[in-house]
């Protein structure tokens, strides 16, 4: 998936191994971005989840630096994040990686 505009959160992803509960296929394979349901905790997948989508990481590594954004909604209300900030991934309702952000732009 491609999605153009802003990505103004930077940061680093990290994915969580099969055994700690994440993919079993491992990190998503070579994709210029990645979209996913996500929460900024103590919000859960039920009700705080919005599309969140990264890009320039490194495709198959654990971890790896990346730009994000909310695909949809705005930066603010259940969906605000900040610098130092942890954002979950998930899938379903399973945590699969985690984007610790670590720049705000905008």
């Amino acid at each position: 998936m491609e999605i153009d505009g802003p990505f103004p959160f930077s940061g680093e992803v990290i994915w969580l191994t099969s055994g700690q509960g994440g993919r079993r296929s491992g990190p998503p394979p070579d994709s210029p971005s990645y979209a996913q349901l996500a929460q900024v905790p103590p919000h859960t997948a039920q009700p705080g989840s919005a599309r969140f989508v990264l890009a320039d990481f490194e495709p198959t590594a654990w971890r790896s630096s990346a730009n994000t954004r909310w695909l949809i909604v705005a930066n603010e209300g259940d969906q605000r994040v900040e610098a130092g900030d942890v954002v979950a991934l998930t899938e379903g309702t399973t945590t699969v990686a985690f984007f610790i952000v670590s720049d705000v732009d905008g």
